[in-house]
């Protein structure tokens, strides 16, 4: 596996570079408008590499015999998912097909855990898989937020799963494993300033982390380890419930989210907020780890008030406002 991870990082790299240069010559990207956090053309959807990355990891694991059927699901929900999305970023759909493309995907892939006798539970996972992929969607709006946001949350799945030690985790790890590197990619890119992820990077990376951090969830009937993605789910729940009650369409873009005002109103650079966040995740992670298991749930409701606490201070302030 270190091997194929050796090899991975250089393969990944040519495929990005060469999406750059294609993007660029044919157009594919962002254009400067009024919602726009970026001040020039830059190329998008080149987060296809996360999905490249894991298709490769997959061929790879089935070669030598180490991927579980099951997974194939998987996988071709990426495929189906990432290949969508990239078409979205060419030629951008309407938000409401996008959204029943992922509750078609969620609901195929997470079929394995549809019991008669749960289907409640069912409901409730699949809510949970299409809120991550829009979570991760949602944070891609500032230079470097989605990149250092998924490796934070990346690397301290890796620590969990080793933590959890249950049957059939080396699979999650090497995935993670695989992930890791092609972020570190797509950083190379990203945090320069010269590529966006896209919905094709968002969506996949949403889609694989909700189906790593829910398996996990399920082998050790813990769901305090959902904290590990708790910054950018609270900023996209808190946003999303603001505008519902507001009236506003919350299939619609914007511009209200926190990580937002802080760059538009406070006139923070885009960079920095991005490493407050990352930072205040690896944080708050790092202390969860440090906790032992009894205590991990208190823990978890204290960060969870102190960042509703944050969260409306931050809209009071006058400085919001301007």
């Amino acid at each position: 596996m270190n091997s194929f991870l050796l090899l991975l990082f250089p393969a990944l790299f040519v495929l990005e570079l060469g999406y750059y240069f294609i993007a660029r010559r044919t157009g594919i990207g962002a254009e400067v408008c009024e919602r726009s956090s970026h001040t020039r053309f830059t190329p998008t959807g080149g987060g296809i590499i996360f999905a490249l990355a894991v298709l490769i990891w997959g061929v790879f694991a089935q070669i030598h015999g180490t991927l579980p059927p099951a997974w194939w699901w998987m996988l071709g929900g990426t495929a189906v998912l990432a290949s969508v999305s990239l078409a979205d970023d060419i030629h951008p759909m309407p938000p409401t097909p996008r959204l029943l493309l992922q509750i078609v995907v969620v609901a195929l892939v997470y079929k394995q855990f549809c019991y008669p006798e749960a289907i409640d539970i069912y409901i409730l996972l699949l809510f949970c898989g299409v809120g991550c992929i829009n979570a991760f969607n949602f944070i891609d709006g500032i230079a470097g937020m989605l990149t250092l946001m998924s490796l934070v949350v990346v690397g301290t799945l890796i620590y969990a799963l080793h933590e959890a030690n249950f049957d059939g985790d080396e699979v999650y790890i090497a995935l993670c494993c695989v992930l890791f590197v092609s972020l570190l990619v797509f950083a190379c890119f990203n945090l320069p300033d010269k590529i966006f992820a896209g919905d094709a990077g968002a969506m996949t990376l949403g889609f694989v982390v909700g189906y790593i951090l829910l398996n996990l969830i399920l082998h050790t009937r813990d769901a305090s380890y959902s904290i590990l993605i708790l910054v950018l789910v609270f900023d996209t729940g808190m946003t999303t419930l603001q505008r519902l009650f507001a009236g506003h369409n919350i299939l619609l873009p914007h511009r209200q989210s926190i990580y937002e005002v802080l760059t538009s109103s406070w006139k923070l650079p885009h960079l920095t907020v991005s490493i407050i966040y990352a930072l205040l995740q690896l944080l708050i992670s790092v202390l969860y780890f440090s906790l032992p298991e009894s205590q991990r749930w208190t823990y978890f409701i204290m960060v969870l008030a102190l960042l509703i606490v944050s969260y409306f201070e931050i809209r009071r302030s006058p400085r919001s406002n301007e």
